[in-house]
């Protein structure tokens, strides 16, 4: 084809909402990857397929004499995506989860066997790193996330609050070194009550260090959960601001089974478990 398929789908989506809003709902990108694409799509044609002003799109007599076939091309492909993915009612394949290194270490071990029992045919597999990674990239079918979701091309669901606390040793309430997560948003304020600090990139292994009296931490309530550490240590401090999980996924429409049922059972055992 001489025509690359993602142009011509978003000049179909156009034609559709004549809105750039609307239409990159439906296909589940930004509006600046769908008004690239069909700049693209035009300089390839060498004709302008669409006006756009300040507060609408028209179609050219060139868009115009093209639509119907764009629009109906577009729920074709539509229709046949719905029914490759329904071909089985069973749900099995690979399912790919990621999550921060606190969230898999601590928590989701439970909520991962639970999976499995449920879903005994589905391939789980588990990236655990503190990067925001681009699903779509990376095949990635769920995040879990403990930062707003802002990415246009993603839907999110807030799925339970947690606070930071800080722990240390019984026998160590006060050590004046603190240990805290080198990318902590509140890093800055924190650190000016103590004489010495420590920055670590995992927080499980903070929590290995307070074990051990190296000296106090700051973590996310959930991994006290989640650790089996905790009988040496306890908690002296809760801070009041609450933060909030997320789990995410990519703008489908409509969403497969598979990640409709998973993303359900992964959303009820973290609300259960956070809240």
């Amino acid at each position: 084809m001489e025509l690359m398929n993602n142009e011509l789908i978003c000049f179909a989506a156009v034609c559709k909402h004549l809105s750039l809003t609307e239409a990159s709902k439906e296909l589940g990108k930004s509006k600046a990857q769908v008004s690239r694409q069909l700049a693209a799509l035009e300089k390839q044609i060498g004709v302008t397929l669409v006006h756009r002003t300040t507060r609408q799109l028209v179609l050219t007599d060139h868009g115009e004499s093209i639509k119907e076939l764009a629009i109906e091309a577009l729920d074709n492909l539509q229709a046949l995506n719905y029914r490759a993915k329904s071909l089985s009612d069973c749900i099995s394949g690979k399912f790919k989860i990621t999550m921060p290194n606190s969230v898999a270490s601590s928590i989701f071990g439970e909520i991962l066997k639970g999976l499995k029992e449920r879903y005994p045919a589905v391939n789980f597999e588990v990236s655990s790193n503190n990067n925001v990674e681009n699903l779509l990239e990376s095949n990635i079918d769920i995040a879990i996330r403990l930062n707003n979701v802002v990415d246009e091309t993603l839907i999110a669901h807030e799925v339970g609050n947690y606070n930071d606390i800080v722990i240390s040793q019984l026998d160590n309430t006060q050590n004046n070194t603190l240990l805290i997560y080198k990318r902590h948003s509140n890093k800055e304020e924190i650190k000016q009550r103590y004489s010495d600090v420590i920055e670590v990139d995992n927080t499980s292994i903070l929590m290995n260090f307070v074990s051990k009296g190296v000296g106090v931490g700051v973590i996310p309530n959930y991994l006290m959960k989640g650790s089996q550490i905790n009988k040496n240590i306890h908690i002296t401090q809760v801070f009041d601001t609450e933060r909030s999980m997320y789990i995410a996924y990519p703008y489908q429409n409509p969403l497969p089974r598979k990640l409709v049922e998973i993303s359900a059972f992964i959303r009820m055992e973290l609300d259960r478990i956070l809240n």
